[in-house]
Parts: structure tokens; sequence; C-alpha cells
């Protein structure tokens, strides 16, 4: 799809440029819809116009949810046992452009 938009051209721009436009708007629509959708007072007031009359949980879930706040109330940041896979995603996705593109960088040095 993006090859055939940037073979597009007229009115004075480029297809690179309508390719930047069309992935802006998409990605701008997305993030709007996501915020509409995913807004949420907390975690246990789901339901809503967007989101369907009933919500995410059903009762016993939500009576759950208050009962034990440490349910609802984790933080990533704080949960060590989580910090091995972040390691792996920083190595493996994070590096992985540096560690493609190192021996060309080390050609041209």
């Amino acid at each position: 799809m993006a090859s055939g938009i940037l073979e597009i051209t007229g009115h004075g721009w480029k297809g690179w440029q309508y390719l930047f436009l069309i992935e802006g708007l998409l990605t701008l629509a997305f993030g709007v819809f996501t915020l509409f959708y995913l807004s949420l007072p907390s975690t246990t007031q789901t339901a809503s116009r967007f989101r369907g009359k009933q919500g995410w949980f059903t009762s016993r879930q939500e009576t759950i949810m208050r009962d034990d706040p440490t349910k609802s109330d984790m933080q990533a940041l704080t949960d060590y046992d989580l910090y091995p896979l972040y390691a792996i995603g920083i190595e493996g996705f994070a590096l992985a452009t540096v560690k493609a593109y190192f021996t060309l960088t080390l050609r041209s040095l």
C-alpha cells in the first residue's frame, strides 16, 4: 500500500508527503478512538456509550476488585518480577536497529 501511495502526485505534493499525511491521519484517528474507548473513571466503572451498557466485568468481578484494591492498583514499574521481561524487550527490540547498522556505521568511520 505504501508503494502505491508513494506514486501519488498532485497539488504540488510528492508521494512521500501523501504517505506521511495518510499515516498521520490514521494514527490520529486511532488515538482519538482509543482515548474515548479506554478512558475510564476507575477499573470497575467500564460501562459507557462507547464500551457498552453492560461494561467489561460482571458484578462479581467488580466486587472482587473493590474489596481487594491491590488487584486494581497494579503498577508495572513497581512490579519487580517484570524487570527481566523489560530487559529482554530492550535487548531484543530497541537495540536491534543499532545492531543491524553497526557494521555500516563502522565502515563509514
